[in-house]
This record gives structure tokens, C-alpha cells and sequence, in this order.
């Protein structure tokens, strides 16, 4: 019964709580990006910022509550159910491919793969502006290939700052013996490419 239930409040913070704040995020970026003055477009970028912590939060809370069976979910399902989730919410089309083997990609590389996405994948929904998000993943030898990609407005990374999180997912995959690559130009859309070892 306590399985059971950790189970249940695990899957409504993902399925009830984590989509309102995102929904919340929306409108709020919304709303920034039609401010005529810096001033109170910075606090609304900051109200953002502070709702993706919230919720990067409350995915931590989500893992502690999993059982240690669900947590060893394969990556390419939980990606799945990533793209269903996250892309049922926004107007956008969103798609998944895979290829290779994810059985033996250890259960850390698991759970950080689909943090990195899920980051990768907030920022492609909440800031391109695209029509069609792309996201690839694909086992070869040693490594695990993550790839998301939009076709929206770019940007120049050069200025984007810490506010997208970039320097974060950066940091995160060197940490874990990986790379972090960002190609993004203004007009052209933006390509993540993570490289993770799968064990």
C-alpha cells in the first residue's frame, strides 16, 4: 500500500501540478515578451526562472518517491512519456526517434539523460517559438546521443546567460564524463546534442 501510494502522488505531481506550473511559465513569458520596458520584463523573466526551479524541485521529490523498479524504467520509454507529457501541453509537435540498445544504460545515466532533455526540451517549447521540436536519442558503443532540435527564432547564445539554463546542462554533462553541445543562430533554430557514457 505505501508502493501504491508513492506511485499515485508521484504521478499526479507529474501529471497535475508540474503541467500548471509550466502552463503558468507560458503565460507568464508570454506576458514578458509583450513588456515594453526592461524593468518588469526582468521581474517576469525572474518569476520564470524561479517557477523552472520549482519545478526541477519537484522532479527531485518525484525520484525520491519512485520505487526503485520504476526508476529503472528504460530511458527510451521514459522519453516517451516525456514527449507525450511535455508536448501535449504546447501547441507544438513534438517527436521522438531512438535507436540502439537502452537495457544496461545505468539507471544515473537514466534519470540525469531525462533531466537534461526535459531542460532541453522546456526551454525549445517555452522560448523558440518553433512549429516542430525534434528530439533523438541513440546508443552507440559506449555512449548514449541525445539530440534536441527546433525549427524557431534562434538566438545568440553568446547572450543568453544563465536564464535558460544553459550553463547548468553544460555543467551537468561534463560532471557526469559527458559533453554538452549548443548550435543556435538568430532566425535558424536552436540544436542541443548531449553525450552521456551509458554506464
Amino acid at each position: 500500500a505505501v508502493v501504491e501510494d508513492r506511485h499515485r502522488i508521484a504521478r499526479d505531481l507529474h501529471d497535475t501540478v508540474i503541467q500548471d506550473l509550466f502552463a503558468v511559465g507560458l503565460i507568464i513569458q508570454g506576458l514578458s515578451d509583450r513588456m515594453p520596458d526592461d524593468a518588469t520584463s526582468a521581474i517576469l523573466n525572474d518569476a520564470v526562472d524561479r517557477l523552472d526551479a520549482a519545478v526541477e524541485g519537484l522532479r527531485s521529490y518525484i525520484y525520491e518517491l519512485r520505487a526503485s523498479d520504476e526508476l529503472r524504467r528504460l530511458l527510451d520509454q521514459q522519453l516517451q512519456e516525456l514527449v507525450e507529457r511535455m508536448g501535449g501541453a504546447y501547441p507544438v509537435g513534438v517527436t521522438l526517434e531512438t535507436s540502439g540498445e537502452f537495457d544496461d544504460v545505468d539507471p544515473l545515466f537514466t534519470e540525469e539523460a531525462v533531466k537534461l532533455v526535459t531542460e532541453a526540451l522546456s526551454n525549445a517549447l517555452r522560448h523558440a517559438q518553433a512549429q516542430k521540436v525534434e528530439v533523438s536519442a541513440r546508443t552507440e558503443g559506449d555512449w548514449l546521443h541525445l539530440e534536441i532540435r527546433d525549427d524557431g527564432i534562434g538566438f545568440d547564445p553568446e547572450r543568453a546567460g544563465r536564464g535558460m539554463g544553459l550553463l547548468n546542462m553544460a555543467e551537468r554533462a561534463r560532471r557526469l564524463g559527458g559533453e554538452f553541445e549548443l548550435e543556435s543562430t538568430e532566425g535558424s533554430g536552436t540544436s542541443v546534442t548531449i553525450r552521456l557514457p551509458r554506464s
